[in-house]
């Protein structure tokens, strides 16, 4: 082939070559840019993919979308999104309909025909997938107090729905069943209580309300049913080695929850590990009144003792009372003594602290019948005890709690010993000595354990034995 032909056929081939790479493919066409990939060449004739139709003119930016692979649709800015709404109402052939699927309709759950349980207080088992273990979540924990607790009877009227307001100073209607209602308090201590304090808020420490890390604070009452009551308080007294329970009996003037904060207070600074028990009978401020429910609160008492602390499973009873419930629990204990159906039970020691009870009267009625109903009778007396003087101003004659010239003894009864507590004497009215000297409780502690008054350092005076004048405190506390 001579020059001029080649030159020809060459001018051919690229003249070819050139047109070919003029035309614009038809992504090109749809897209109204010019894109130089690979996959944007035109389909052969001839090839197994049939070429998609021709596409309208759209806005520059709409849609980028690539052949071969799934469409992906992306908005490249605001303003095509702005577009994109009047674009896909309108049909683009040969694009998939791009309507967006719609939702499943939902079923409506039923709601359940009870309501759900409350939540645990702790968090269900889970699983460690390092450990394998259950793991739960971790208790609540009373943070600066310990937690007493206090199981009471009581024959008050409900009054509020708070702790200090549960039981009102009302009797309780009897409507032809037990007047008695059952249940367990909680009291706080607080790390920092002394011994003998019922710590309290006080004005002067810029106190306004109960805090059971500062005080000795009635937690909550919750009432119980009488199996209920009967578990708990044997479960409570077969904790202690002994299998020991203390039941205390308030006396006048004194609110339910008050005797609550005592019953603790005793049960913690005296170290006693076995049940606390509070019998709570109406007890106004209005004297003649309080005198009037210390008789009507006594069948009451009478079945507590014998349904409800008898049959807790204790085989160390020990009873307490003060001022006026000194006449309560001793009448209560002369009345069963006598009756020929109440089951005869011998108490380990019965403490009367501060007993405001007429002298002769206990002397000549009460004591030969209630004598033999316990190993001991330890009958704690003051003559500082300025509520004892003006009680005898009342009732004109010697109360048996009177200590000093005033003192009543029982020389043919040794069972019964008398305790002179006049050398200390720490309360305002000498009247709660019992519970407020570290003293005395060290003592009533001695008397619990079943330790005999010469034994427990006191001196032995004709009939009767005297604390001695230097005043000796109770241990560290129980642990």
């Amino acid at each position: 082939m001579d020059r001029r032909s080649l030159l020809g056929v060459m001018l051919l081939i690229f003249l070819a070559g050139c047109g070919q790479r003029a035309a614009p493919s038809r992504v090109e066409r749809a897209s109204g840019s010019r894109d130089t990939k690979a996959e944007d060449s035109e389909v052969l004739p001839g090839s197994q993919t049939e070429p998609a139709a021709a596409l309208p003119d759209l806005p520059k930016r709409a849609f980028d979308w690539h052949a071969g692979s799934k469409s992906q649709y992306q908005i490249p800015d605001k303003i095509v999104a702005e577009e994109l709404p009047q674009m896909i109402d309108e049909p683009v052939p040969g694009l998939p309909d791009m309507v967006p699927p719609t939702a499943e309709p939902q079923t409506p759950v039923p709601l359940p025909a009870e309501p759900l349980p409350p939540l645990p207080l702790t968090g269900p088992d889970t699983r460690s997938p390092s450990s394998g273990g259950a793991s739960r979540l971790p208790p609540v924990i009373d943070k600066g107090f310990t937690r007493v607790r206090v199981y009471y009877g009581t024959d008050r009227r409900r009054g509020g729905d708070t702790p200090n307001e549960f039981y009102s100073d009302q009797r309780r209607p009897e409507g032809g069943k037990s007047a008695l209602e059952l249940g367990h308090c909680d009291v706080s201590i607080p790390y920092k209580h002394a011994p003998g304090e019922i710590e309290r808020p006080s004005v002067w420490r810029l106190e306004f309300r109960e805090l059971p890390a500062k005080h000795v604070m009635l937690l909550d009452v919750q009432p119980l049913a009488r199996s209920q009551w009967q578990k708990d308080v044997r479960e409570s007294v077969n904790a202690s080695a002994d299998r020991a329970a203390m039941v205390f009996v308030h006396g006048f003037n004194v609110d339910f929850a008050s005797a609550a904060r005592r019953t603790a207070q005793m049960k913690y600074d005296l170290g006693f590990p076995g049940a606390a028990i509070l019998y709570s009978w109406p007890a106004p401020s209005n004297y003649v009144e309080c005198e009037g429910n210390a008789v009507w609160t006594l069948p009451h008492l009478m079945e507590f003792l014998t349904e409800h602390v008898q049959k807790s499973g204790a085989t160390s009873i020990h009873l307490i009372a003060h001022s006026m419930g000194t006449r309560v629990l001793t009448t209560a204990l002369k009345e069963l003594a006598a009756s020929p159906a109440a089951t005869q039970v011998r108490y380990n020691q019965i403490v009367l602290a501060a007993p405001d009870i007429d002298a002769a009267v206990f002397k000549r009625q009460i004591a030969p019948r209630i004598v033999t109903a316990a190993d001991r009778i330890s009958i704690y007396s003051s003559s500082k005890d300025l509520a004892l003087v003006a009680s005898k101003k009342v009732h004109r004659y010697t109360r048996l709690g009177e200590g000093g010239e005033s003192l009543t003894t029982f020389p043919e009864w040794p069972q019964i010993e008398v305790l002179d507590a006049s050398n200390v004497d720490e309360s305002l009215l000498g009247h709660s000595y019992y519970g407020d000297s570290p003293t005395i409780l060290r003592d009533v502690r001695g008397v619990l354990d079943g330790i005999g008054a010469t034994a427990r350092g006191l001196r032995a005076q004709a009939n009767y034995y005297l604390f001695h004048t230097k005043r000796t405190l109770l241990s560290d506390r129980p642990k």
